[in-house]
């Protein structure tokens, strides 16, 4: 089930992307038909990649209160509405309420549910899943531009807003495929019960139970404690008879070690906690979890222990977002975040800069589609470089940003095909990476119980800045009448972002450095203690 889970994702995320990066290509043919300036026009695009960010708070609200199937199915209902609405726009206000506001919430629905779907569907080849579901995007950026010029080509752009919004609803199918983890009965199939072992205490015998469960991705709560009623009636039968109550609450252990809990408990167990989304903190993580030191797959925790931490964090949600800009490494990770959202300027800028310099629409729709193909590539790399050569998030992403700048900047000074072509590479691999470590990043340097909260602020700061980024491009574009400035800008924006990363890379490494000291007085100390005793 969860890799029907992650094929819909996959063409979730192809229909996001695709629809949302290529705006630069419709950009030409809305400033054509209304007579616009760009830094009016460029609303269109920025208010629909913004708003599919800034909605996440919302989203993730309704994902709790509903369900992640019931949230993408409307999420595409909306994008179509939305996009059809667009289509017969009769200027460029309605157009950008229309295509822009109503269009980008749809796909912010669908896009973040299909996000949470892979997060709780898999945990130790969650890497893998994300890897998959994620290059969705990429071939979105790759096929969407050239499917995009050649609508435009064959129709006018009302008509090609109508094929568009058919394709949006196809997220409906996607979002159908994401079917909630309903309660599953154990039966003697799936898990051994029973091994009885005697503890000799006087006159009182207490039993315990050894819980082994057949692992089909890993041992993950979702899989088994999916229910908010109960564990399976014949379990809970077993629980029910021959317990002492008196049995001391003890940590709840899978396959290695020997667990023993109240049979009272396990009908008051709050299991919501491992379906919500939001009381989860590694749901937003794409990587594997077995690979963070702070994240015991094995479930390691109390079943009580982890309802009332839920609770709390539920409770605290707010208090934690205040408390977070109090970290100065929080603070220094928000601000190189928020600057290479910049790209949403050469996504958008990049097609129209091309054809002023005299070079065919074919050529421009075409350098998209090396972004895309690039940042596909370079998606899947970045990950496994992470996960398997165990390379430090941190240094993959000071080096995208050094290398977005220097793309940037010197984009508007090629006036070749092949010259545009590599730098259009370079920012493919920058886009690529950042995009792909970003959850990774924040677990590497927050950890994984601040991902959640962190990761909400920071996509909706993205998302304000995705929104005043092209039209501030365009301002600057309509006051010059150069692309040079705007392209510069964006330059300076991913070296402020690589600046703030080589400080936070210093505050890491140095943090790192005085954990070890620390780790090994404590060792020599506790060696010292055994040698006096001996």
């Amino acid at each position: 089930m969860g890799w029907i889970v992650c094929i819909g994702t996959f063409f979730a995320n192809f229909i996001a992307d695709g629809t949302m990066f290529s705006s630069g290509v419709q950009m030409m043919a809305f400033l054509k038909y209304f007579g616009e300036t760009k830094a009016a026009t460029a609303w269109v695009s920025s208010s629909q990649l913004g708003l599919s960010m800034m909605m996440g708070p919302v989203v993730s609200f309704l994902i709790v209160k509903y369900s992640v199937r019931t949230v993408a199915i409307a999420g595409g209902v909306i994008a179509f509405l939305g996009t059809v609405a667009g289509a017969f726009s009769p200027n460029l206000t309605v157009l950008i309420f229309t295509y822009g506001v109503i269009c980008g919430i749809g796909i912010c629905f669908f896009f973040l549910s299909s996000i949470v779907a892979v997060g709780l569907y898999f945990t130790q080849r969650r890497a893998i899943a994300t890897g998959i579901a994620m290059s969705g995007s990429g071939l979105g950026v790759i096929v969407y531009p050239y499917l995009t010029q050649l609508l435009l080509d064959m129709y006018d752009w009302r008509n090609t807003l109508l094929i568009i919004a058919a394709l949006c609803l196809n997220a409906v199918v996607c979002g159908a495929l994401f079917r909630p983890l309903t309660r599953r009965n154990i039966d003697s199939s799936a898990c051994k019960c029973l091994e009885e072992n005697s503890v000799s205490d006087s006159d009182e015998r207490r039993s315990m139970l050894s819980f082994r469960c057949k692992n089909e991705d890993s041992f993950s709560p979702t899989k088994i404690y999916n229910s908010t009623s109960g564990i399976g009636e014949e379990l809970k039968s077993f629980l029910n008879t021959n317990i002492n109550d008196n049995i001391d609450k003890r940590q709840f252990f899978s396959e290695q070690h020997l667990n023993s809990i109240k049979p009272t408990d396990v009908g008051k167990t709050e299991y919501h906690f491992f379906l919500s989304p939001r009381l989860r903190s590694d749901v937003f993580y794409s990587g594997s979890v077995n690979f963070l030191p702070s994240y015991d797959c094995k479930f390691k925790n109390g079943l009580e222990d982890e309802t009332e931490k839920a609770k709390e964090n539920k409770d605290s949600l707010f208090l934690s977002c205040i408390q977070m800009f109090r970290q100065l490494r929080f603070t220094l990770l928000l601000c190189c975040m928020v600057m290479w959202t910049s790209q949403s300027i050469t996504m958008t800028y990049i097609p129209d800069m091309v054809v002023s310099k005299g070079i065919p629409r074919y050529h421009a729709a075409m350098l998209i589609s090396i972004i895309g193909v690039t940042n596909t590539v370079v998606r899947i790399l970045a990950g496994f470089t992470v996960d398997f050569f165990h390379v430090r998030s941190i240094h993959l992403y000071l080096g995208a940003l050094c290398l977005g700048a220097i793309t940037n900047i010197a984009l508007p000074w090629c006036d070749s095909f092949p010259l545009l072509a590599t730098c259009a590479v370079g920012f493919g691999i920058c886009m690529g990476t950042v995009v792909c470590l970003r959850t990774i990043l924040i677990a590497d340097i927050l950890g994984i119980d601040q991902l959640t909260v962190a990761f909400g602020i920071i996509a909706f700061f993205q998302g304000f800045t995705f929104i005043i980024d092209p039209p501030l491009a365009g301002f600057i574009y309509d006051m010059t009448g150069s692309y040079v400035y705007p392209f510069l800008m964006t330059g300076c924006f991913y070296i402020i972002g690589a600046i703030m990363c080589a400080i936070l890379l210093f505050i890491h490494h140095h943090k790192d450095i005085t954990e070890t000291r620390v780790e090994i007085v404590l060792e020599a100390d506790e060696v010292g203690k055994q040698n006096g005793k001996v």
